[in-house]
């Protein structure tokens, strides 16, 4: 249960809201009942859902199953066209099933096929299995599809995000040389009516602390790397300004980790192109002196300016019968330029509230 104050499109409400979660063995649901009352002359945010599906899940032994709701760290191969998608990073701070998708994966006779749609209307399909074994070790091919049916064309938060409709193709090999610890990999990609971008690398896991990925690209004029990516929703993109202009070389840098027993986990991702840079990164902590939080910003390829998403999360624990819950979104169009909303709740905590609750 939470209630609080939530700012949406420059307009302060009170919102109150009761979130139920239904886990019932491999299944779960998850439910979102909102109320907001405005705090002036001004009626019902048009961007928000009274009642909400917040998530429904299936999962067998990781062989198959689907989840419903908001997708988040998508990756389809080895991320050159789908990195670490968001179907959710558009718009307010807010939850509706418009941020919604679905995922669905199936192994059978080791292939596994997975699929993806979003409300919308970007969906993805991929294909993997192995093809051979080199010394013992599987050589494992990868083909995907991705596609934005319709683009976007959003101005829910204050300003407009548009994106052409657009299709992608790409294809990877992968070989697990060093097991966890080292994989080599390979992968291209192609943009429809637009450039193709080439990567080789290696990932893997150093002593179950640090998750690493090291690549060098070979991007043509007019490709996008990672064009599906965490802040795809909610930045604009034209390939006319926003693309490479010449065939370009440079190397992407991934590393991740967990510090003082995982208490402080953080990561980054950052690439180079001549002087054209991408970066995420994130930090997230368990409870501190009451505060647990993760803040976390991506700023996708682009090179005309620096456009990107920066989302604070914070939790703080009062040792009463509620907790609050501190959020606050901004979509940048520029370095000086952004969006901003904003939710501060208190989340009740009924067993603190009644303590002789027989549940």
């Amino acid at each position: 249960m939470q209630v609080g104050y939530v700012n949406i499109d420059s307009n302060s409400y009170l919102k109150a809201a009761v979130n139920p979660d239904f886990p019932t063995g491999p299944f779960s649901v998850g439910l979102a009942l909102n109320l907001y009352i405005p705090l002036g002359d001004y009626g019902q945010p048009e961007s928000t859902d009274w009642i909400a599906l917040r998530y429904l899940g299936y999962d067998y032994n990781n062989k198959y199953g689907f989840t419903y709701g908001q997708l988040s760290r998508v990756t389809l191969g080895q991320g050159l066209l789908v990195d670490n998608f968001n179907s959710g990073s558009g718009g307010n701070i807010e939850y509706t099933t418009k941020k919604a998708g679905i995922l669905g994966y199936i192994t059978v006779l080791d292939t596994k096929i997975t699929a993806m749609r979003t409300a919308e209307e970007v969906q993805a399909f991929r294909v993997e299995r192995p093809i051979t074994t080199i010394s013992g070790i599987p050589l494992t091919m990868g083909v995907t599809y991705a596609e934005d049916v319709d683009g976007i064309n959003d101005s829910s938060i204050g300003s407009q995000v548009t994106r052409p409709s657009q299709v992608g193709y790409a294809a990877d090999l992968s070989y697990p040389i060093g097991g966890p610890f080292f994989t080599l990999y390979a992968e291209g990609a192609s943009l429809e009516d637009h450039g193709q971008g080439y990567g080789l690398g290696a990932r893997g896991e150093f002593i179950d602390m640090i998750d690493y990925k090291a690549e060098l690209r070979h991007l043509e004029k007019d490709f996008v790397p990672g064009y599906f990516n965490a802040a795809y929703q909610a930045t604009s993109f034209t390939f006319s300004t926003d693309a490479l202009q010449d065939d370009l070389t440079g190397f992407l840098i991934n590393v991740s980790s967990g510090f003082m027993t995982n208490i402080v986990k953080a990561g980054l991702q950052y690439e180079l192109y001549d002087d054209v840079n991408v970066l995420s990164a994130g930090v997230g902590w368990k409870r501190l002196r009451k505060v647990a939080g993760v803040i976390n910003f991506s700023k996708p390829f682009n090179t005309a300016d620096n456009r990107g998403v920066a989302i604070a999360d914070l939790h703080y624990e009062t040792g009463k019968f509620y907790d609050l819950l501190i959020t606050i979104k901004r979509v940048y169009e520029d370095t000086n330029t952004f969006q901003e909303s904003i939710s501060v709740s208190a989340i009740m905590k009924p067993e603190k509230l009644f303590p002789n609750l027989p549940f």
